[in-house]
Order: structure tokens, then C-alpha cells, then sequence
């Protein structure tokens, strides 16, 4: 019997292949969605442009996600951008046929309502750090990056999506003058450490044990 994963690689392995360089467009508010695209390595951000102009981050799409079906299935009229974190690989499938493909795999389509679920607790956490200090609205962004981004290797977590401070500034709603500031105190003090847009926390404990002293 095939596993979850193997059913939705094999529907997806019948459409073409789509490729996006880093900061291409994947969709924008412009474009009519007739098709869904499943993402088969990289990552893909979900932003809006607010009426001063400044990015809104919403969150990340990585492997396995499709986009952008939260709007498909709750017939939502798309006002976001969906660009290429880093180069991402996609396969581009029409939505009725996606969505015939969940209704006939009830397990895909409960993998798919435990990835909204999980969507919604970090929209949550954002909401509830919304009144915080920029300190902890950071290392609250790093300890749920490392959650859902992270490889563990032992009490270290390597982040392998690449961030910019201005990525950082977008997502919590800060300056990036600021973010460079807060992040150059974390790396002082040994909780984090930088390379090539990479994040690598030494210990996760004294992350999780940090964000609540800030």
C-alpha cells in the first residue's frame, strides 16, 4: 500500500515540472488561480503590500505544501504574493483535479487540514507577540522558524531557510535597523550564530530559556 507521501508524488509526477528562481513570482493578486503547485523542494514566502507599501510577511510554504489551495477551498479572492524564498522546484496541476485528488484520499486532505491547523497556531502566536518588544517578537520568529525549518542535531537547530534582516523585519512588523540590532545582541551572547543568510542556534534550550528574559 502506498504511504501518504508516495500517493501525492505520484499524482504530482503527471503534471509539468515548474522551476522559480529566488524572488520570482510564483502568483500575484493579478493572476486568475486555475492551478495549484505543489512544491517538491524549496520554499515559497506568502506576503501583502500594506497601504504604506511595506511587505507583510504571512508565512513560509516549504516542501509538500500546496498553494495556493487555502484560497481554493475556501473560495477566497487572492490579494497576497507568493514569491520563491530560494529557488523552489514545483509541479503545476489544475485545481479540479487537485481537488478530486483529495476528496478520493481522505488521509492527503487530513495531512493537508493538520498543515492549516498548524498555519492558524502560528498566526496566533504572531497575534499574541503583536504587543511585545521587537527582543522577544525575534526570538519568539526564531524558536518558530526553528520549529517548522529546523534540522536537529542534537540541542542544535540549523535553519536552513535563507533570511535577510529585512525578511525578519517584514515578518514581525519591526525596522530592519532594528532586527540587525537585536540579532547582533543575540550573537554576542552566544544564542545565535549567521552564515550566508543561514541561522544556527548552538543550544536550542538557551534559545527557548533566553526568550523569556528579554
Amino acid at each position: 500500500m502506498d504511504t501518504m507521501k508516495q500517493k501525492v508524488d505520484h499524482f504530482f509526477e503527471n503534471y509539468s515540472e515548474v522551476i522559480f528562481k529566488e524572488g520570482e513570482f510564483v502568483i500575484t493578486p493579478e493572476d486568475t488561480i486555475s492551478h495549484i503547485y505543489f512544491i517538491k523542494k524549496g520554499s515559497i514566502r506568502m506576503y501583502s503590500v500594506s497601504e504604506k507599501g511595506d511587505e507583510i510577511t504571512h508565512t513560509i510554504f516549504r516542501e509538500g505544501s500546496f498553494i495556493p489551495i487555502m484560497m481554493i477551498l475556501g473560495n477566497i479572492p487572492n490579494k497576497y504574493y507568493f514569491v520563491a524564498s530560494e529557488k523552489a522546484v514545483t509541479r503545476k496541476a489544475p485545481q479540479s483535479e487537485v481537488i478530486a485528488f483529495l476528496q478520493e484520499n481522505p488521509d492527503c486532505l487530513l495531512d493537508l487540514t493538520k498543515r492549516f491547523a498548524a498555519a492558524i497556531g502560528g498566526l496566533m502566536t504572531r497575534i499574541e507577540n503583536g504587543t511585545m518588544d521587537s527582543a522577544h517578537k525575534i526570538t519568539q520568529l526564531i524558536l518558530y522558524l526553528a520549529t517548522k525549518f529546523g534540522e536537529k542535531d542534537g540541542s542544535s537547530v540549523s535553519i536552513t531557510l535563507p533570511l535577510t534582516h529585512e525578511d525578519i523585519a517584514n515578518w514581525v512588523g519591526i525596522t530592519r535597523e532594528t532586527v540587525s540590532r537585536q540579532m547582533e545582541k543575540l550573537k554576542k551572547q552566544g544564542v545565535i550564530t549567521t552564515h550566508q543568510k543561514k541561522l544556527y542556534i548552538p543550544d536550542i534550550d538557551t534559545l527557548k530559556h533566553f526568550s523569556t528574559l528579554v
